[in-house]
């Protein structure tokens, strides 16, 4: 299944080229704590 996601992804990167790439590469390391982030304010403001 993950194998398959991993492909279309890598797909549409190839569809839409080196700079979707680039920024896909860029924002990656960046979502991810901002994504903690998010749900961290969310789990403070549902349970106080």
């Amino acid at each position: 299944m993950w194998i398959f996601v991993l492909q279309v992804i890598m797909l549409v990167l190839k569809l839409t080229g080196l700079v979707s790439l680039s920024w896909w590469l860029v924002l990656s390391p960046t979502l991810v704590p901002l994504l903690f982030l998010v749900l961290a304010v969310i789990f403070e403001t549902l349970f106080t």
